[in-house]
């Protein structure tokens, strides 16, 4: 097993082992049990999502259990709250997930949240894979090709159906999306602020989008033709709340 090329972003004292095929860092303060513990959720997540959407990933892929905050900041540069799951890097060279270890945050041992939100990263690296987009964190997405109402749909309709609560999600959010209309733009927008207050109607509408979308095609169609994305933003009045609310949405400021 090789090293993926991303050291900046790996704490240098860090263990490495082979977690079937994804390389595998963690902090040596770390109690084995909670490594193996995490370890097993993401296996599970890689798994499950592939199956969903039938695909294999091509790219190395890597994660990093940082034990604490003071990890991850020294490494990505940025205050992350200890409950939080990002990837700092995506490219031909392989794909880094990182998250924090049950130490850091409790909530981080929760094998269901995990597993939901695993899976919404690892549909994340698909996506990207798939459409040759390559993202390094602090770059402004200047080498995706997707756009994020997309990306950001599908891994989180994806992820939520992986663990069975797509139905529950998509009842109690898409009846907050009011007042003012967006294009597929603003709705970009949203989702890329994180102090937008919303970010979550955001996340429900192209949640609702993306369902209408799958139900006419397969996850692999959507990329195999870059005509096919533009498509579907132009018609994208069709497919808000599943399709029954008419040529505009709504969502809040």
């Amino acid at each position: 097993m090789s090293k993926i090329s991303f050291p900046a972003f790996i704490p240098s004292k860090y263990a490495l082992h082979n977690l079937n095929g994804i390389s595998s860092y963690y902090s040596r303060k770390q109690g084995l049990g909670d490594v193996k513990k995490i370890e097993k959720v993401i296996l599970e997540a890689k798994r499950k999502v592939e199956k969903e959407i039938g695909y294999s990933f091509l790219r190395p892929l890597a994660v990093c259990i940082y034990f604490d905050t003071k990890d991850s900041f020294r490494c990505l540069h940025r205050e992350l709250s200890s409950s939080m799951l990002l990837v700092p890097y995506s490219g031909s060279d392989g794909s880094l997930i990182a998250i924090h270890s049950e130490t850091a945050n409790p909530v981080n041992g929760d094998r269901d949240r995990m597993l939901r939100h695993l899976s919404h990263e690892f549909v994340h690296l698909a996506n990207w894979e798939v459409s040759g987009s390559v993202k390094k964190m602090g770059d402004k997405s200047i080498g995706m090709k997707i756009p994020p109402w997309l990306d950001e749909g599908l891994a989180e309709f994806i992820s939520l159906r992986i663990t069975g609560r797509l139905a529950n999600f998509l009842e109690s959010r898409m009846v907050t999306a009011i007042a003012k209309s967006c294009t597929p733009r603003q709705i970009d927008q949203f989702l890329n602020n994180f102090d937008s207050d919303g970010r979550t109607e955001a996340f429900a509408i192209v949640t609702s989008v993306v369902q209408v979308i799958l139900a006419k095609t397969s996850w692999s169609e959507l990329f195999k033709d870059a005509a096919k994305i533009s498509e579907l933003e132009k018609n994208w009045g069709r497919y808000i709340g599943g399709g029954r609310r008419g040529d505009s949405i709504s969502i809040s400021e």
